[in-house]
């Protein structure tokens, strides 16, 4: 009894540290570094790059909103979020534990 508590909230707190940042972020994140290493090396480049990076964000947009809408459409959403975040869970598993085998 303890032991099925302990695994399940074991597995609970690696799936929270596993899906904590999101894809947005750590894209924001690569879009801020980028930006700040060329302005390092070459401020027009530089410029050229910042200038586009809204174009960027809205094509980041849209393709979230249509998969999305695909996925409502398909009807398919709940199995495959339930059966994604079972697979980051073992995954996230997989990662963490890799060298204690």
């Amino acid at each position: 009894m303890l032991t099925s508590a302990l695994a399940e909230d074991t597995q609970l707190i690696n799936g929270v540290g596993a899906e904590s940042i999101s894809p947005q972020v750590m894209g924001g994140f690569a879009m801020l570094t980028g930006l700040a290493i060329s302005f390092y090396f070459s401020w027009k480049m530089a410029l050229a790059t910042f200038g586009i990076c809204p174009l960027l964000a809205l094509g980041a947009t849209l393709e979230a909103k249509y998969a999305a809408y695909m996925g409502d459409v398909a009807g398919l959403k709940e199995e495959e979020d339930t059966a994604k975040k079972e697979a980051n869970l073992l995954c996230g598993d997989m990662i963490n534990n890799f060298k204690t085998i």
